[in-house]
């Protein structure tokens, strides 16, 4: 079947859209499902200063959102500037954008969904006798009104996407958008201990944290996926502080984990930290924890994905490296990495020379020998080239170093003598990470003889 080309109106002359068209097409960046909206809302409550959030969902969000918040209200007058575009308290000027330090910022949640939904936004400040409403319907002019309520906030939303037919039917089942809302809710609550948090679909409560501390709420968040306990760990290195909560692989069935990245308290995508976490702990091992890291002010930009769920590091290759060596460092403390009786010494810290990039022995250059020295060099790598696989690519080394071998992943090229030194060991059966040579039992059986394994991250010569 041919596909039709699609063309404009020949001769059509460019104009203008309409304030409602355009919004409606600017609300599908920002509110997705009901999960979108679900987050930018928890969020303003929290910036408000809130200590206790609810969320109500009927029918996974598509017919009813609630959120219900104790923060610090909206004044009446702001109310209509509030579901404005572009109407924020957050923002002030350019240099505001330079270390934000709120959740949002933007001023376009409240607009984007009084676009695509009913709208009904409630506020009463602390020192206000009576709060004001304002009911939006999209395509018409709200007009706010005075109303009994306890001070805080309440937003509800009202068919999501009715008026708009073509988005509503991409919508998943109910089970689905239930799972998106609380997930959602999960990983703003895994940063945000100081605040209490409650979810409700119809009449069943499906999450309830209460107020604690960091390491209580991370350890309840946690636990939704997989058993504890789990390795806490903290560091600095280069004025960028890391703390991680890590469950012990050995214990977790394949694909039932997930690594929580916090930047900036905000939960995010962040590719390359979670591909370095899993070199520290082993290619093919499950990661199930939380990372907390936290760059030097004014060196992260927040302002790059519309959902805010991406980031981009000044110096990305500095707080890489300082990962490394605190992972490196801290990891060792973990309980899983003792040696196996097994492996015997092979899989502890040793001293010598590291195969790989190097090609020749650290001692010959005139290098420091000894697991510091390896944990330094593994520190100035460069993480992978992003893309929708990492198979097949050359990978990056050292700077002017080059590319690594040039097939496959960058297998190791072959150097000179010395001993073999090793980086800390992680765990029994665990590999360590990229370049670094893990010695093993050399296996046993009929088929085993003359093969010598030619994996790029080890070198193994079976007998």
């Amino acid at each position: 079947m041919a596909l039709q080309r699609s063309t404009a109106p020949t001769g059509a002359r460019i104009q203008l859209l309409n304030a409602a068209l355009a919004d409606q097409i600017a609300a599908g960046e920002v509110v997705e499902r009901p999960a979108s909206a679900v987050k930018e809302l928890v969020e303003n409550a929290i910036d408000a200063g809130a200590t206790r959030v609810d969320v109500e969902l009927e029918d996974g969000g598509l017919t009813s959102i609630r959120v219900i918040d104790n923060g610090g209200g909206i004044h009446p007058e702001d109310l209509p500037l509030a579901i404005t575009r572009h109407g924020t308290s957050k923002v002030r000027g350019p240099e505001d954008l330079i270390d934000i330090q709120t959740l949002g910022f933007r001023g376009e949640a409240l607009a984007s969904m009084a676009a695509v939904a009913h709208l009904s936004l409630r506020s009463r400040q602390p020192q206000a006798p009576v709060g004001a409403e304002i009911r939006t319907v999209p395509g018409e002019v709200p007009r706010p009104s005075p109303v009994g309520m306890p001070h805080g906030t309440q937003v509800e939303i009202r068919g999501l996407f009715s008026n708009v037919p073509a988005r509503r039917k991409f919508m998943r089942s109910e089970a689905t958008e239930v799972g998106h809302c609380s997930e959602t809710l999960l990983r703003i609550g895994l940063i945000h201990p100081e605040v209490h948090l409650v979810l409700r679909h119809g009449k069943r409560e499906l999450i309830n944290l209460p107020a604690g501390t960091l390491d209580e709420r991370v350890t309840r968040v946690l636990e939704r996926r997989g058993s504890g306990p789990f390795f806490a760990f903290s560091g600095e290195e280069d004025q960028i502080t890391v703390k991680g909560w890590i469950a012990d692989p050995r214990t977790l069935s394949p694909g039932r984990g997930g690594l929580y990245i916090v930047t900036r308290r905000r939960v995010v995508k962040e590719r390359n930290i979670s591909q370095i976490l899993g070199q520290a702990l082993g290619e093919g091992s499950t990661a199930l924890g939380c990372l907390i890291v936290e760059p030097p002010p004014a060196t992260v930009d927040v302002n790059v994905h519309p959902q805010k769920s991406e980031i981009r590091f000044s110096d990305p290759q500095r707080v890489y490296a300082a990962l490394r060596r605190i992972l490196a460092r801290e990891l060792q403390r973990a309980p899983w990495a003792a040696p196996r009786e097994d492996v015997g010494e092979d899989m502890s810290l040793g001293a010598g020379a590291v195969r790989g990039d190097e090609g020749v022995s650290a001692a010959a250059d005139g290098e420091a020998a000894g697991p510091e020295a390896a944990i330094e060099r593994w520190a100035g790598r460069r993480p992978e080239p992003e893309g929708p696989s990492l198979r097949g690519r050359e990978e990056v080394g050292d700077e002017g170093a080059g590319p690594r071998g040039g097939r496959g992943r960058g297998r190791p090229r072959r150097g000179g003598g010395g001993e073999a030194a090793r980086i800390p060991a992680f765990g029994p059966g665990l590999r360590a990470p990229v370049g670094f040579v893990v010695d093993r039992e050399p296996e046993r059986g009929p088929n085993a003889a003359g093969r010598r394994c030619r994996c790029p991250q080890r070198q193994v010569t079976r007998s």
